[in-house]
């Protein structure tokens, strides 16, 4: 487990991360909370034995997809 640390509103994240989820079948992560800085969110990051399936590419494309307002 790790903290991911992600720039926009909690609401604008949780958003794009269930429409990702809708269309890519990929659930980035469950909670999301505002950092310490404004304008940041925060996340923890697990990696469960299922995600260790996953291209490497499709899971960057999604965050990449995530943090691209």
């Amino acid at each position: 487990m790790m903290l991911i640390y992600l720039r926009g509103t909690v609401e604008s994240l949780l958003e794009r991360r269930d429409r990702i989820a809708k269309e890519r079948g990929l659930w980035l992560f469950g909670m999301l909370q505002p950092a310490e800085v404004p304008g940041w969110a925060r996340t923890e990051l697990y990696v469960g034995t299922n995600a260790l399936e996953l291209a490497d590419n499709a899971v960057a494309a999604a965050f990449a997809e995530l943090v691209t307002p």
